[in-house]
């Protein structure tokens, strides 16, 4: 409901103030000494935004950083280049309210972009509207700097992304389900994103391997058929580090990131 109220669920809130007072007191049973913890686009774009990090400061004592755009997508590159280092192409992250888009040249992070394009900014009132939300997708990503020229790699980031590569998995009866690194040429797996955008043929095996994030399948879907068509894209690699893991990878000091 983000995108038609502009503030955060109610539900929503709840959840996260409960698990995040459940990790507070795992953590001071573990005897943690340093915690990391940092909110995205949805908080960061809800009017009501600095009132839940301020709840979180009060109920559970744990100072939330509200990441930047700018943030995310750096971050972002910097947890693929953890992962797979010295790469060239664009990192796609896709959370739940925007997507962060990234240069990646020789191993380096060389600048990025945010969009609103996240399942939770695109949904309408009257559900999955494929044309619309393509219209949506593309409008966003027509002048979009990290995919002018074209890109031979794509290394797509989150959750909803790896439910579609494990379904292409399946489909494709691939031998090993591993999905960090896992590689699917661009124009194929388009035939995959046009079926799970255009209609119900892979229901079931999308209830299956995407459990909870079902729904939000067929917006994902629209938005990696929009950054393949737009960016030329040749090869889509999936990414199982991101911007969490580039976080903590910025706190490292320079031999720890070397090894």
């Amino acid at each position: 409901g983000l995108n038609s109220s502009g503030k955060l669920n109610k539900d929503g809130v709840e959840m996260a103030v409960s698990a995040l007072s459940r990790f507070m007191a795992i953590t001071r049973a573990q005897q943690v000494d340093t915690l990391i913890a940092f909110a995205t686009a949805a908080v960061r774009e809800a009017s009501d935004g600095p009132a839940f990090c301020e709840r979180v400061k009060k109920e559970t004592g744990l100072t939330l950083r509200v990441l930047s755009g700018a943030d995310e997508a750096r971050y972002s590159a910097q947890g693929v280049l953890v992962g797979t280092p010295g790469v060239n192409g664009v990192a796609g992250d896709l959370g739940g309210s925007s997507l962060e888009l990234a240069i990646l040249n020789n191993g380096h992070y060389d600048g990025g972009s945010t969009y609103p394009l996240g399942p939770l900014a695109l949904e309408g009132s009257s559900g999955f509207n494929e044309d619309k939300v393509m219209a949506k997708v593309r409008d966003a990503l027509a002048g979009s700097p990290e995919l002018k020229g074209g890109v031979d790699t794509f290394f797509a980031v989150g959750g909803a992304w790896r439910s579609i590569a494990s379904i292409n998995m399946e489909l494709s009866r691939a031998p090993l389900h591993i999905l960090q690194n896992y590689e699917v040429d661009a124009k194929r797996l388009l035939d995959l994103l046009a079926e799970l955008t255009g209609g119900k043929k892979h229901d079931g095996l999308v209830a299956e391997v995407a459990k909870r994030r079902a729904p939000t399948i067929p917006y994902a879907a629209a938005v990696l058929r929009g950054v393949i068509e737009i960016g030329k894209v040749k090869s889509v690699m999936i990414s199982s580090y991101g911007v969490r893991e580039g976080v903590v990878f910025d706190t490292l000091d320079e031999a720890e990131r070397l090894e």
